[in-house]
């Protein structure tokens, strides 16, 4: 049975053929098909990039990047059945035409934890694979697959699925923190990070690792997506709205607490930025104390659209707030927390309102 998928953003496709996993039964695909480049989305004039690939509206969720993947993988370097840890072990290792994308690689080692007491045909990967019986077939401890591709365009896919998943990884952290900080350290050092940000880039046999972050993110079209900051050799930053103010290292005085949860800095010549203390550190661990007693602090944060609180304005996010050792950015807080927090509830409420009535 031939059956067609379409690849995302594209009308071109790829014709599969599924065997029934009988060798003898099984037949190439011999069609000239070509799987199309990966190209990043132009954004929408108005609305700018809305994280739309991450979240799999009209696009590749985490779980179908990862399946497409097991499948071209599979197909690609002939596998017709696998034992499935010996299965699991493959998919995480890095090997030519074998790089997990990035976003399924985040999702699955996330989700993978919550399946660990399970028996083992409830563990994650064989749930998984289970859902999707067009491509794999579970017997036992076994796994056959059900998917053929030529393999020039099992190639091609496995490439578009690494840059896309690279994106998409971005771009979903853009979108859940705003403005995200992050060490380029991790990324050039980390697989499947590493070989992904190698692929993407437009020099991926450079000798010098540490610019790989630098080199994907000038690439064209990412310009247009991410604006890029490099604050240090071990902090840099992404966001996707232009023209967002960007501070770190700066030093600022807790003025006041909402509640045990949320407070007030301030800084330079009267600017005030709103802090989570689930995001305070002193001396590299959090801290549970009071925040009034502590000294003056360094932050990391970014410029918001003013919120108010009575007669206090704030302007600035704080997304990290330490003194002492330097934390690390994997600590910031995201825009959830910002969102959560009724100060800013309030706020944008209060600048929706004009004469007590909804703009």
């Amino acid at each position: 049975m031939v059956g067609q998928t379409v690849a995302p953003g594209f009308t071109a496709s790829f014709n599969s053929e599924r065997r029934d996993g009988s060798r003898s039964n099984t037949k190439s695909v011999t069609s000239n098909i070509q799987w199309p480049e990966f190209k990043v989305s132009q954004p929408d004039p108005v609305l700018g990039f809305t994280g739309e690939i991450f979240s799999g509206k009209g696009s590749l969720s985490p779980e179908q990047t990862l399946v497409e993947f097991i499948s071209t993988s599979a197909a690609f370097h002939g596998v017709k059945k696998q034992p499935l840890r010996t299965l699991e072990w493959d998919l995480l290792k890095v090997f030519p035409f074998n790089v997990m994308p990035a976003n399924a690689a985040a999702w699955y080692m996330a989700k993978r934890k919550f399946y660990m007491n399970q028996s083992f045909d409830q563990q994650l990967l064989p749930f998984l694979l289970k859902k999707y019986p067009e491509k794999f077939k579970v017997m036992g401890t076994q796994v056959i697959f059900l998917e053929v591709f030529n393999q020039e365009v099992a190639k091609n896919k496995l490439k578009y699925l690494v840059q896309y998943g690279l994106n998409a990884y971005f771009s979903h952290k853009s979108d859940e923190y705003g403005v995200y900080f992050f060490d380029p350290f991790y990324y050039e050092n980390t697989e499947p990070f590493h070989e992904s940000l190698r692929q993407c880039s437009s020099r991926p046999n450079m000798a010098n690792k540490s610019k790989l972050v630098t080199s994907y993110f000038n690439t064209a079209g990412l310009k247009d997506q991410f604006k890029f900051q490099q604050h240090s050799a071990y902090l840099v930053s992404i966001c996707k709205q232009p023209g967002v103010k960007i501070v770190t290292n700066t030093t600022g005085v807790i003025i006041s607490m909402v509640n045990n949860q949320y407070g007030f800095i301030k800084f330079g010549s009267g600017d005030t930025a709103l802090f989570c203390c689930k995001s305070l550190f002193k001396d590299g661990w959090q801290f549970s104390g009071d925040p009034l007693k502590l000294p003056a602090m360094k932050f990391d944060g970014y410029q918001i659209t003013g919120g108010v609180r009575g007669d206090q304005a704030y302007s600035w996010y704080a997304v990290l707030v330490w003194c002492g050792r330097r934390p690390s950015p994997k600590f910031c807080s995201t825009a959830e927390d910002l969102n959560s927090t009724p100060v800013f509830r309030e706020g944008r409420l209060q600048r929706l309102t004009v004469g007590g009535s909804p703009i």
